[in-house]
């Protein structure tokens, strides 16, 4: 029983180091190509927040109310075109999950700019003349 314990332990460590390792895997591409007066925004924004130069502002409502009064308002664009957020750094599945049923705009104007997988970056597009317009 001792050895099941220890073992079960170990794969909740490395468990949490891969998913760790998932998050932090962009933040040298966000070093080397994201202006450093840029703000981004994620749902999952903990280690981009304490790791990327960056701005990063938390968009899944854990620790930004406002964030989620516009989510439960169905008018998330509208706030992260407040927030003046650049990119979206996130993994596709939050993205699809969180952004397109709360954003109140459709399709959501992105433009993707880079994915190391499962994340994926995402300009902003905040004048619809840009390019771009996809949606997660």
């Amino acid at each position: 029983l001792v050895f099941y314990c220890q073992m079960a332990h170990e794969f909740e460590v490395d468990e949490v180091e891969m998913q760790f390792n998932k998050y932090l895997s962009v933040v040298p591409w966000i070093e080397a190509n994201i202006p450093g007066d840029a703000r981004l925004g994620s749902f999952q924004s903990g280690v981009l927040s304490y790791f990327a130069p960056q701005i990063c502002i938390n968009l899944d409502g854990v620790v930004n109310h406002d964030a989620l009064l516009a989510m439960r308002q169905r008018r998330l664009w509208q706030y992260i075109r407040a927030q003046r957020i650049d990119y979206l750094v996130d993994w596709s599945v939050c993205l699809n999950r969180y952004l397109r049923p709360t954003a109140g705009v459709d399709p959501v104007p992105l433009e993707p700019v880079f994915t190391t997988m499962p994340m994926k970056v995402y300009r902003v597009l905040h004048d619809r003349s840009q390019t771009g317009k996809v949606n997660p």
